[in-house]
């Protein structure tokens, strides 16, 4: 028996930001119709430990794909030059359990987790929204600005970071592309139609009387039950939207944190991507409603979107087979 490895490298070459939203979006239509299934993720957060480690299952029928992630989390890796995201992919022969490939992981997770914000942006955001502001600047701040504007006219960029330095570098980045802005302060980034927190913050970043009305939040830093970037006020101020109804449920401390202190006595209505896309919600309601995507990230994103990879390099003859 022999697998398929392929390398970040390889990934960048075989997939672009255009078709990881279309597969995202296909990957969330399928399991809103019934074929797939999405467990809960299971992690270890050892005491002591600088990390996390998770591992994430997933399958989608017609066609079928099994696979699973094993992700880590080590926000200390800044410090020595490295994503905090760390793992990889891996997918089975859906007939015979067979091992085919290992996919890295750190691209795909940058590039699906912005794939899907957009795809909550197409859906939710006002269709004459223009001004984008990425709270944030590292890996998925490039991959969400890559990602937002596939799906909406960009007339206006404005980064903050809470390094000004880093949100200047990033500014310089880009600036032949769009017309972009660093700011020092956070009010700054916050009258945008589109806000991306795309931060490691444990706590609230700003309140909801300092967003302007009508814009769309794609909240996708902070994905534990203790750990949240948007306060308490959110929670009764907008109307929530996620991947999946139980991770939110489970994983997001923008509305357990809340819910545990008392301050609402049950969560609030949270809709699926699914049923976004199949129209069994009509998405954004009235102009000055505020719409929040609650981005925890799912295992069905990450394998329809490595068997894609796959099959891209089966057809190119990329990757390496290893007998096994």
């Amino acid at each position: 028996m022999a697998f398929r490895v392929i390398t970040r490298q390889e990934v960048k070459k075989l997939l672009d930001m255009n078709t990881c939203i279309e597969l995202v979006e296909d990957a969330h239509r399928r399991l809103q119709t019934g074929k797939g299934f999405q467990p809960l993720r299971t992690g270890i957060f050892p005491e002591g430990s600088k990390g996390l480690l998770a591992t994430m299952p997933a399958y989608l029928s017609n066609p079928e794909i099994y696979g699973m992630k094993a992700v880590s989390v080590f926000h200390d890796n800044h410090n020595l030059g490295l994503e905090s995201h760390q793992g990889a992919i891996i997918l089975i022969d859906p007939q015979t359990g067979v091992l085919m490939a290992v996919v890295d992981g750190a691209e795909i997770t940058a590039m699906r987790t912005a794939a899907a914000s957009a795809v909550a942006t197409r859906y939710l955001s006002r269709e004459d929204s223009t001004s984008l502001s990425l709270i944030g600047s590292g890996v998925q701040a490039h991959s969400h600005l890559a990602a937002i504007s596939q799906v909406r006219e960009l007339d206006e960029v404005i980064v903050w970071s809470r390094a000004n330095g880093n949100a200047k570098r990033f500014m310089q980045d880009y600036a032949d592309q769009y017309k972009i802005r660093a700011v020092r302060d956070i009010e700054g980034a916050l009258q945008s139609d589109i806000i991306c927190t795309l931060t490691a913050s444990a706590t609230p970043l700003f309140d909801l009387n300092m967003v302007e009305k009508g814009s769309h939040i794609n909240a996708v830093g902070a994905s534990s039950s203790t750990t949240r970037e948007l306060e308490s006020g959110f929670v009764q101020g907008a109307t929530w939207f996620t991947d999946v109804y139980e991770s939110v449920a489970n994983e997001s401390g923008a509305l357990v944190i809340p819910l545990k202190e008392g301050l609402i006595k049950k969560l609030p209505t949270v809709t699926e991507l699914g049923a976004l896309i199949t129209g069994e919600h009509s998405g954004r309601t009235y102009n000055d409603e505020i719409t929040v995507y609650k981005s925890l990230g799912v295992g069905i994103q990450d394998i329809v979107t490595a068997q894609h990879v796959l099959e891209e390099a089966q057809k190119q003859n990329m990757g390496v087979m290893v007998d096994f």
